[in-house]
């Protein structure tokens, strides 16, 4: 039987053998692949359609099944440490031409309000509530979001920050000037999270910065996204 030709990934990450991106290559197009262990007499990749090529004779990179997904996993040491794997995960919350106030007013400026009232979007081992996202899996996870509306008052200032089990990031924060009352304008903001000892709640807060009364915002429509783009490094 005539040997397949099996192409390179290009999302995998680049320290990753080449062999194991020929290996997942074969996983991904449905072949049934075996792995030989550290030990074996015969440590080369094999399917119905032939051998592939050498795994890793040294025994330092193995292929883990864990529930439904596949690791690749390194020896670092006497520790199997994961590098990648296939486990997805992601959310999304969204507001559609609705009026939902962040009561700024009751809080005075200089105070975060929560965002709150949300939609429930598309989801995926990520928990959601009307404000939150909780994270279940390790990984690093990018998030992006924007928003539109106006505000109560002319010539208002507010700030959007993001928040990981209470405290405030520096990443994926935005400041906007809005001019006169009812005047709409938008905000945005995205960033990268590295999250290992879930569950982490993540979720979005506003403030008027100052230290006088608050003016309240209205947000007419946002979209709130997270999606995990790697495992744990």
């Amino acid at each position: 039987m005539a040997t397949k030709r099996i192409p390179n990934i290009p999302d995998l990450p680049a320290k990753l053998p080449v062999d194991m991106n020929r290996f997942l290559a074969a996983i991904k197009e449905g072949f049934d692949v075996l792995v030989g262990r550290k030990g074996d007499t015969d440590t080369r990749m094999k399917s119905y359609f032939g051998d592939v090529s050498d795994l890793d004779k040294a025994g330092n990179w193995r292929i883990h099944i864990s529930g439904d997904d596949l690791h690749i996993e390194k020896r670092i040491g006497n520790t199997w440490v994961l590098q990648a794997d296939t486990l997805q995960a992601y959310a999304a919350q969204y507001l559609h031409e609705a009026a939902v106030n962040v009561d700024i007013s009751a809080a005075g400026q200089g105070v975060y309000v929560k965002i709150i009232n949300l939609n429930p979007g598309p989801y995926k081992n990520v928990a959601i509530s009307a404000s939150a996202f909780t994270i279940l899996h390790p990984g690093v996870y990018r998030v992006e979001w924007d928003l539109s509306g106006d505000s109560a008052g002319n010539n208002k200032t507010y700030e959007v920050d993001l928040f990981v089990n209470g405290v405030e990031q520096e990443g994926g924060s935005a400041r906007k000037e809005f001019g006169a009352t009812g005047s709409l304008g938008g905000m945005t903001g995205s960033t990268i999270l590295e999250l290992y000892s879930p569950p982490y709640d993540i979720d979005f807060r506003m403030k008027e910065p100052g230290a006088g009364a608050g003016t309240d915002f209205d947000i007419y429509h946002a979209n709130f996204n997270i999606f995990r783009i790697g495992a744990t490094q």
